[in-house]
């Protein structure tokens, strides 16, 4: 990209970038060869390493960390559902991730972090970033009443200054006044307002959603320009 075309673009849209170059990529298990899963199996044979069990473990462990099958390693990630395999980084080993930033739990001992920060770290643009946290909010709205203890004490939090505060997620039965409420609360697709509203992102919640929010842009209540929002920019 040229300098010329780099001045043009806004801040929004240059901190929406990804950092690297390189985007991850995903290893589809199913669409391997038999011949190739072999080969992966002789090169990566199952032996018994003394792996950490417990984050005091951890403690001893060089950076960056050297156990990439590790759920907490940043360098990959494995689909529970389909056995993908997502590398986060392919251009580069595990050895050559930062020391500091190769270990989830590394990264929230440390505290809050922002929509880019955390791209940074997984690879991933911010509105992807946002799309899984809110995504992690609706699965969170699904047991609101086993951490309902949980969630009372974390209200009464102050914000930290300068980190984002993350928006109240309502989960019922998917009324006008819950849409709305979902946009309010920071919503701006009709699938980010399908797993607020009815907790999933399939096709039917999706297809409900849709209309609802069409049935309110009509009536002028929410405007859609770049994602849904309160007619008159109130957010609340």
């Amino acid at each position: 990209m040229s300098e010329g075309a780099r001045v043009d673009q806004t801040r929004d849209q240059r901190r929406s970038r990804r950092k690297r170059e390189v985007r991850g990529r995903t290893i589809s298990i199913k669409r391997l060869s038999l011949v190739e899963r072999e080969a992966a199996r002789a090169a990566c044979p199952d032996t018994d390493h003394d792996r950490p069990r417990t984050r005091g473990d951890c403690a001893d462990v060089p950076r960056p960390c050297p156990y990439v099958g590790c759920k907490w390693n940043l360098y990959l990630d494995v689909s529970d559902q389909t056995g993908s395999i997502k590398l986060n980084f392919p251009d580069i080993s595990p050895w050559e991730m930062p020391a500091d930033a190769s270990c989830a739990l590394d990264v929230a001992d440390r505290g809050g972090a922002t929509l880019e920060e955390v791209g940074a770290l997984i690879n991933v643009t911010r509105e992807r970033v946002r799309q899984i946290e809110v995504m992690a909010l609706a699965h969170l709205a699904e047991q609101r009443e086993e951490f309902a203890e949980f969630a009372d004490s974390a209200s009464d939090q102050q914000p930290v200054r300068g980190k984002r505060s993350l928006p109240t997620v309502y989960l019922r039965r998917g009324s006008r006044a819950d849409v709305i409420e979902a946009v309010r609360s920071g919503a701006k697709t009709i699938r980010d307002v399908a797993f607020l509203v009815y907790g999933s992102g399939d096709l039917p919640a999706y297809h409900r959603a849709a209309r609802l929010l069409s049935s309110l842009v009509r009536e002028g209540t929410l405007v859609r320009n770049r994602g849904y929002r309160i007619a008159g920019g109130v957010h609340g």
